[in-house]
């Protein structure tokens, strides 16, 4: 998808489905992971402390917290080691104490109350009661800090949703928060900014901004923004590459300081589940219409079919509701999931305008937002045949093309040590970290076997516990059918990471027999099993011992995402050495030995 830099002078979080707005940023960048320069952070203290209110000391605070997060540092395998991160929040602080200025205990007064290290919080407060400098009194209230309305603003093609959080200051100010969390990419919070307005300026000028029918802006509970906000956030921080604007990551331990102030508890984001039946009625439907009936042939058939996954697996989960950027990724997207020949592919644009004009009048969806849509799929109906074109679609094609090595794409994503699909040495290094986790996982990786390991329930939520042991027993079955111990062993460990790591990943009604499935082609796939040879398993073998069907992507990704793995069409790297099998190992080591990877 495209990506467009908004301007500086901006509203809430708005898709190219909105007008642009005016209502300025508040909060600064991130500042560089370099060393502040002392002068210009004291200067930037003194300006903070002069200032009415609390906004400013707040901003910087929050900026330099986020600058020393580990997060920050993007995907878990791209990580560095504790030690390469420089200096770490705790050992800035301690510089702070060391130095006893007015101004850098106020910034600690701060981070005293941001941050979750209860060790650390209890240091500062010990540290600046003892100086007893003449700093802000609200800064040794904050606790008293509070949010007091929430609302969220909904707009009706649902690529994402405002937030906006109201939050009293220990010295009669008001901030609002407006956190973006956008459904298209997994719903996760794509950026959040602060405002040093009350929450009542905010939603009249967001009234002002967007006259229209086409956002509705309600009340929201305080434990449905707690676990909506926090799991977003998290899903987030696991995304690479990782979310960032001119204020997002900055003003996020500020977020999360005021969201950690509400109740737990809370509803998560619901997702519309489609069956068999309403899908195929809902195929019926369209092509019954005026907008389908002269599209009705089994390859637009075919076609809608892998629309309606994307509708109702991806984004807000409506396959009824598209917008300009749900046009586009699935344009996108098509060229990567489905298999078939450039003639049958390139009839999906036509198919998705049809549907799109089908889907909004079902809807209700506005002429306007129809419009816009359907300029989507023009605008990118060129991007998408020319992806169709660079690329073999049909089964046999793509297999000859892995087998025999051609193709630098289909290397770089599906490449196999054994196989020497990828032969630039960069591009083989990468992937072999890519395969582990990290350069100290690759020189420390071993060829034992894995153990007979039972699954491990420790940090599972209760709720999930039933669902869990479904899919796991479903697992070994398959494990002790067709692999090994190693095998088995492996899968669980990967549940476990899943369910720690996303437990909604087990709350939906999703068939335990479908993750199951795609548990063990995603731990299959790592190993380079299914790779054709006479006698090997088959993912189709698979499938067919737990009765589910050939697409295990839509499951499958979800999951992946969870660990912080690429989607299953970007890659087959988990980035995690402990969930290889031992002849797997003994490639990568062979690998690491030969090239010297080091």
């Amino acid at each position: 998808m495209t990506s467009k830099k908004r301007p500086k002078n901006r509203a809430p979080h708005r898709t190219s489905t909105r007008k642009p707005s005016s209502v300025p940023p508040r909060l600064a960048a991130v500042p560089g992971e370099d060393e502040l320069p002392e002068l210009d952070l004291l200067a930037g203290l003194d300006d903070a402390l002069r200032q009415p209110h609390p906004f400013a000391l707040l901003a910087q605070a929050s900026s330099i917290m986020a600058a020393l997060d580990e997060r920050q540092k993007g995907h878990p395998a791209a990580r560095a080691d504790p030690e390469e991160l420089g200096i770490s929040l705790t050992e800035l602080c301690d510089s702070f104490m060391d130095v006893g200025l007015r101004q850098t205990d106020a910034l600690l007064k701060v981070i005293e109350a941001m941050t979750p290290d209860e060790l650390l919080a209890e240091r500062i407060r010990r540290s600046v009661a003892e100086r007893k400098l003449p700093i802000p009194g609200w800064t040794l209230r904050l606790e008293q800090a509070e949010p007091h309305r929430i609302v969220e603003m909904l707009h009706v093609l649902r690529d994402g949703d405002n937030v906006c959080i109201g939050v009293h200051l220990p010295n009669d100010r008001e901030l609002s928060i407006m956190i973006y969390i956008d459904h298209n990419l997994g719903t996760v919070v794509k950026d959040a900014f602060v405002l040093d307005l009350p929450v009542e300026d905010v939603i009249a000028r967001w009234a002002e901004i967007d006259n229209s029918d086409d956002t509705e802006i309600r009340e929201l509970s305080f434990a449905d923004a707690r676990t909506r906000i926090t799991e977003a956030t998290f899903k987030g921080s696991i995304t690479f590459p990782p979310f960032e604007t001119e204020t997002w990551p900055a003003c996020r331990p500020l977020v999360e300081w005021i969201v950690s102030k509400l109740p737990e508890g809370g509803k998560e984001y619901e997702r519309p589940e489609w069956s068999a039946k309403q899908l195929a009625e809902l195929t019926d439907d369209f092509f019954d219409s005026e907008f389908g009936r002269r599209l009705d042939d089994d390859d637009h058939r075919s076609l809608l079919e892998s629309i309606l996954w994307f509708g109702t697996d991806y984004g807000p989960g409506d396959p009824l509701r598209w917008s300009p950027v749900s046009a586009e990724i699935v344009l996108g997207w098509m060229p990567r999931k489905v298999v078939g020949p450039v003639d049958f592919l390139t009839k999906t644009p036509d198919l998705l305008r049809a549907f799109v004009r089908f889907s909004h009048a079902a809807r209700g969806i506005s002429a306007d937002l129809t419009l816009q849509t359907l300029a989507a799929v023009d605008e990118f109906e060129s991007d998408f045949h020319g992806a169709i074109r660079s690329q073999p679609q049909d089964a046999e094609a793509i297999l000859e093309q892995l087998v025999s090595g051609g193709g630098p794409r289909l290397g770089v994503e599906n490449g196999w040590l054994s196989g020497g699909l990828i032969t630039d040495e960069d591009l083989l290094t990468n992937f072999a970290l890519a395969m582990v986790g990290s350069r100290r996982a690759l020189d420390e990786i071993d060829t034992i076997p894995l153990p007979n390991e039972p699954f491990d329930w420790d940090g599972l939520p209760s709720d999930i516990h039933d669902k869990v042991g479904e899919v796991v027993t479903l697992v070994d079955g398959c494990s002790d059918e067709f692999f090994d111990v190693e095998f088995r062993t492996a899968c669980r460990r990967f549940v476990h990471r899943v369910a720690t790591a996303d437990p909604a990943v087990f709350r939906g009604k999703a068939r335990a027999h479908t993750t199951a499935a795609a548990v063990c082609v995603i731990i299959g796939r790592a190993n380079d099993f299914f790779l054709g040879d006479p006698g090997e398993v088959r993912v189709k073998d698979i499938t067919a011992r737990l009765g589910v069907g050939p697409n295990v992507a839509a499951r499958a990704d979800p999951m992946l995402r969870a660990i912080g793995a690429d989607e299953f069409a970007g890659g087959r790297e988990l980035g995690d050495a402990a969930l290889l099998l031992a002849d797997t190992r003994e490639l990568v080591i062979r690998f690491r030995d030969q090239h010297d990877v080091t």
